[in-house]
């Protein structure tokens, strides 16, 4: 709509074509529910009735044709700006939305990734807690062993298998 009203409409004149594109901007549904818009759609309605009806008993060279003139210009340019910085606004947050939308997206795609890589490590930690204990048993066989050689005890002979079983029945 606000690149329509920059256009000429070479059918209608352009105070009528400008009228006709603000109030289809002042009544976009997006924006029908602003209060502030809300407050100036009215008064322009107003002012475009006592404007018609000036117009038409007076004539366009009544001073208060000229002056309600100027106030609907004055509430039209209002309207156009509000129109205009609620469109940057939505084209602000349209870019914060993408921007987080593609976030998201690298995240999902990290996701795998991710789950993936734990995998691997819990595997990991699984083989070295494995190792560890191997190493932490065997260890402590050998601090038993030497525990053992040194308290003295020291073989004399070698144990000797006995010929002959010492109960033959």
């Amino acid at each position: 709509l606000l690149i329509k009203l920059e256009e000429k409409n070479l059918n209608l004149d352009e105070q009528k074509y400008r009228r006709i594109i603000i109030n289809q901007l002042a009544n976009f549904g997006a924006m029908k529910d602003e209060p502030t818009l809300s407050i100036w759609r009215e008064t322009l309605s107003k002012k475009e009735q006592d404007f018609d009806n000036f117009y038409r008993d007076f004539g366009p060279e009544n001073p208060d044709v000229i002056a309600l003139r100027k106030e609907i210009d004055g509430i039209q340019n209002q309207i156009i700006e509000f129109a205009s910085q609620y469109k940057n606004t939505l084209i602000k947050q349209e870019k914060e939305y993408q921007n987080k939308l593609e976030e998201l997206k690298q995240e999902l795609a990290d996701l795998p990734y991710d789950e993936q890589r734990k995998s691997e490590l819990e595997r990991q930690k699984k083989v070295v807690d494995d190792m560890y204990s191997q190493i932490y048993g065997k260890m402590q066989e050998m601090q038993m062993s030497d525990a053992v050689e040194s308290k003295g005890l020291v073989s004399m002979e070698p144990a000797v298998r006995p010929g002959s079983s010492i109960n033959p029945g």
